[in-house]
């Protein structure tokens, strides 16, 4: 799986990516602008793809030619989702695209509508100072609780070790737009080490999000034509609900819209889960156990990111004619138009925020392989292999050093 673009050069240890260095300079510059080379990016170049990568993440994609049509609901236009067209695959880098203006106040009561045309000025600050998240994590295992049985889930996840964080969300399937959608009430404060660490520290995401905007996934917003900064009608009462964001809301998608918890009016009845976070070292297959032994309804959440089949290196060995099929045969089976809903997308498994960040347009698997390879390229410039650290490990193109023996506490007096 593609890692979160991060604005990070990172070292190559294999002596067969020299090529690839090579074969960037010559073919990806023509889609860079002038001055970035393929062996990495000068300072100038590499400052603008820093703040780019930082900025572009899951709420950045304002869809063009919607074939949506338009109704008045409560006085508010309000848009009726309708069926997508497939976007034009485009050849060369473009601009990001960026998030409606923000919202200037908080909304007064769940659900109230705010016109596109009056979104000016900046969110209100939150009450508490925005905290950037260094733990990021996923959703490994997930537990259906109500108030009785929550308490006795964090009572049974307190005494285990490993667990990194927990948190409750509630979900239903709703009317959104009509079509019928799971949409996720979450407390943002403890729901954002959740999601990928760029969407987790993008603050303007978490502010409309607290304003009462909706934040729907890259796959809903696509395939249904959603406008951003658009109207929906929400619930089974049909709220209009500005989306204000398209962003990934966790490894995989927990639901395919996420709104505060202080608009649960707009909802109506709700399940909810907890989500249990747990360290690289630690069994979710044992945490989902030990709740269950406790009678709790949990689960383990299998993780899209690892390898998708067993890996054999060529006899000969990667080189630069088989790399990226290689590579696609680890994330995806060679699939280069792999769409399973767990947040990543194509041959190569890029999350979106990833191939926005490099140029790309719509979502990764509606473009050809040629067009994949060029994007990851672009990637694998700014980040190296680490962009996919199972598959790339697992190919041979990252070495890890061995690990140094543990020092002797107690060495024995000479």
């Amino acid at each position: 799986m593609v890692r979160d673009a991060r604005p990070h050069l990172h070292s190559v240890g294999v002596g067969t990516v020299r090529w690839l260095a090579v074969r960037t300079r010559s073919t990806a510059e023509e889609g860079l602008p002038d001055g970035q080379v393929g062996s990495g990016m000068p300072a100038a170049t590499s400052t603008a793809a820093r703040s780019g990568l930082a900025l572009v993440i899951a709420v950045l994609l304002a869809l063009g030619g919607s074939t949506a049509s338009q109704r008045l609901v409560a006085g508010k236009a309000e848009v009726a989702l309708g069926e997508r067209r497939r976007p034009p695959v485009a050849s060369q880098p473009v601009e990001p695209p960026v998030i409606p203006d923000p919202v200037g106040t908080p909304l007064a009561t769940p659900g109230t509508a705010v016109p596109v045309a009056e979104l000016v000025g900046t969110p209100e600050p939150a009450a508490a100072p925005f905290t950037p998240v260094t733990d990021p994590t996923r959703a490994a295992v997930v537990v259906d609780v109500d108030p009785t049985t929550e308490a006795r889930a964090r009572e049974v996840l307190a005494g285990l070790d490993g667990i990194l964080h927990v948190t409750a969300v509630d979900v239903a399937t709703v009317p959104v737009g009509g079509v019928a959608a799971e949409v996720a009430l979450v407390d943002p404060t403890t729901f954002r080490p959740f999601t990928p660490e760029e969407t987790a520290n993008h603050q303007p995401l978490w502010d409309r999000v607290a304003a009462g905007d909706l934040a729907v996934t890259h796959e809903f917003g696509t395939t249904r034509e959603v406008p951003l900064g658009s109207m929906l009608a929400v619930g089974p009462a049909g709220v209009p609900v500005r989306v204000g964001a398209f962003a990934t809301n966790g490894t995989p998608p927990i639901a395919d819209a996420i709104l505060a918890r202080s608009q649960a009016e707009v909802l109506g009845p709700t399940t909810t889960r907890l989500l249990v976070g747990v360290a690289r070292d630690a069994s979710p297959t044992a945490t989902a156990e030990a709740l269950a032994d406790a009678g709790l309804d949990a689960h383990e959440v299998p993780d899209p990111r690892l390898p998708q089949t067993d890996v054999v290196v060529p006899p000969a060995g990667i080189t630069p004619e088989n790399v990226w099929d290689h590579l696609a045969l680890c994330e995806s089976s060679g699939d280069w138009h792999i769409n399973t809903g767990n947040g990543y997308y194509g041959g190569i498994q890029f999350l979106p925020e990833s191939w926005w960040a490099v140029g790309g347009t719509g979502l990764p698997h509606e473009h050809t392989r040629e067009e994949q390879i060029y994007r990851g390229t672009l990637l694998w410039q700014i980040q190296g292999w680490e962009a996919w650290p199972q598959c790339a490990r697992k190919l041979g193109l990252i070495v890890d050093p061995p690990p140094q023996p543990a020092a002797d506490p107690d060495p024995e007096p000479s």
